[in-house]
């Protein structure tokens, strides 16, 4: 791929639809990936043919065929499910003591009002305390993360 990568594919499912006429064909899902992002689903038939590109907003399919976009794509949405479910466990960071974001602005929805240069401590996935950076001391063991110029 250029500029430079590389880009792979596999067959992830083998299934048999019908079309309008009864007629039964094999086909392959098949995962398109290296694109810089998650993988691409397309169909193929057993033949190497281009069968379906499907999805919520768009679908593509070999015509006569129309009646098997749903369960195509719900077997297709398992694979893209999976992909992200699988990331998830690999990219997430776990943290054993506490988050403390510093220096940034806090919303207050009671008050309709915000506060700068504030300190907010998580601790397990719930909001700790939140108060002036200045009184908001940092526990020992905390991830600080700087959030100068956020929300």
């Amino acid at each position: 791929m250029l500029p430079a990568g590389n880009i792979s594919c596999k067959k992830v499912k083998e299934q048999t639809v019908t079309n309008s006429n009864n007629e039964q064909q094999t086909i392959q899902l098949v995962a398109f990936s290296g694109l810089g992002g998650p993988p691409s689903y397309s169909w193929y038939c057993s033949n190497g043919h281009y069968f379906a590109n499907l999805s919520d907003w768009t679908s593509i399919i070999l015509q006569g065929y129309e009646k098997n976009i749903e369960s195509l794509l719900s077997i297709q949405k398992e694979f893209e499910n999976k992909f992200y479910t699988d990331l998830a466990q690999v990219v997430t960071e776990k943290i054993s003591n506490g988050i403390a974001i510093k220096n940034v602005t806090v919303f207050n929805a009671a008050e309709g009002s915000t506060f700068t240069n504030a300190t907010v401590l998580i601790k397990n996935d719930r909001i700790e305390k939140t108060g002036s950076a200045l009184n908001t001391p940092i526990p020992a063991g905390y991830k600080i993360i700087d959030g100068t110029g956020n929300f």
